[in-house]
């Protein structure tokens, strides 16, 4: 069992807490109560988190606003530096169903 009340450090050594029901929501699908902290951690830099950002921005979750250009933006962030290979092959996989007249925009937005 995955005990919800851990604590990660970001960047600069400083401890986040993701204490409580705001990182359970997310997996028993309460996305509106979620995102704000998924959101803040996403900005931190946390990979996770910001591929599951870009999974409500894709599905409109959460009382977020559907948006194709945000999902990607957020899951091409978190297939930079060090990541899970299963996030760069989803966005290998997304970039490859963008039409070429769109892919200079997506890549500035990315």
């Amino acid at each position: 069992m995955t005990d919800w009340r851990r604590h990660e450090s970001d960047r600069n050594g400083s401890r986040v807490s993701l204490e409580g029901d705001r990182s359970a929501w997310f997996q028993v699908r309460q996305y509106e109560n979620a995102f704000p902290q998924i959101l803040i951690l996403g900005c931190m830099g946390f990979k996770d988190a910001q591929a599951r950002v870009s999974y409500i921005y894709l599905h409109g979750l959460g009382g977020q606003k559907k948006s194709n250009m945000e999902e990607i933006g957020w899951l091409g962030v978190a297939t930079t530096g060090v990541t899970r290979l299963a996030y760069r092959n989803l966005f290998k996989q997304v970039i490859a169903q963008i039409p070429s007249e769109h892919l200079e925009a997506v890549n500035t937005h990315v």
